[in-house]
């Protein structure tokens, strides 16, 4: 039986290591407060350590991974990077994997999921591979690919690629087990692109930016914990989502507007003047 040290926000991952748990045995495992993962936890009879994301807990973490006590580090979701070099020169025979929500070496990062409709992927996917030195560009053990179509939100987005996640991990398992955890695992191909979400990156310019991208952005970090915040005209705004106003009518109607001015509010929506026309936005107000 392998003893694993899990470190990770996600459930996919988990569970499938949960469902071979006469393979695998959660020696530690060490989940972000407040994450997915933290809030399913009380479901399972599993013993655990809650972590804030700051610089004691990195430092927690760092020293219960150089103690040892381990064959196997799994990581799905680690807000830090991990000490990759030394837990090898320390402890080489311990197996150190990562399980990625996109299909490497595409879309590395933290928060990369924002960057699939932001730069304009028409895929996901999702990727198991062996850490080293540098963040999400360990050798590949297993990955998929899925296309996605208009229709596909940023919500979606993340249950898609979370559940790959667990997909591709349980292949990787497979190939691990049966190659009696021996296996190299395949170099990753090209330089690929890193995203990270930013708020600034999410603005919408309506002086500047084509209707199109606007909507992109908004798009891009459209779930009810994310959007992105602007103020028109002394009022905070929280915008969700975001559709171009095509009516004749309406357009004409706020044809002497300047651009960025709050034309309507009506139910949890509001109209904006743009340089090319009007965009309405699901919103919320931000009284902070």
């Amino acid at each position: 039986m392998k003893r694993v040290f899990f470190i990770g926000n996600r459930l996919p991952v988990f569970q499938v290591l949960l469902s071979r748990k006469s393979k695998y045995h959660f020696e530690q495992l060490w989940v972000p407060e407040n994450s997915i993962l933290h809030r399913h936890l009380p479901h399972f009879d599993v013993p655990y350590f809650q972590f804030a994301e700051n610089e004691n807990s990195k430092a927690a973490l760092e020293k219960a991974l150089l103690a040892g006590g381990y064959d196997m580090v799994i990581s799905n979701g680690c807000p830090f990077i991990l000490p990759v070099e030394k837990i090898k020169s320390t402890f080489p025979d311990a197996l150190l994997i990562n399980t990625h929500p996109t299909y490497l070496p595409e879309l590395k990062g933290k928060t990369p999921l924002n960057g699939v409709l932001y730069l304009d992927y028409d895929f996901i996917g999702a990727t198991t591979h062996f850490m080293n030195a540098h963040a999400d560009e360990g050798d590949i053990i297993y990955q998929e690919k899925v296309d996605i179509t208009p229709d596909i939100d940023q919500g979606l987005i993340y249950f898609m690629s979370f559940k790959l996640e667990g997909t591709v991990f349980s292949s990787a398992l497979d190939l691990l087990e049966s190659g009696n955890f021996m296996i190299t695992g395949n170099p990753q191909q090209g330089r690929g692109t890193y995203f990270n979400r930013r708020s600034p990156l999410f603005l919408p310019d309506f002086n500047q930016d084509s209707d199109a991208d606007i909507v992109k952005k908004i798009r891009s970090v459209g779930i009810n914990t994310q959007g992105v915040t602007i103020e028109i005209h002394g009022q905070r705004w929280r915008l969700f989502e975001a559709d171009i106003i095509y009516n004749s009518w309406i357009l004409d109607n706020f044809r002497n507007h300047q651009p960025g001015d709050l034309l309507l509010e009506y139910s949890n929506k509001i109209l904006v003047k743009t340089r090319e026309g009007i965009v309405r936005f699901s919103v919320e107000k931000d009284n902070l």
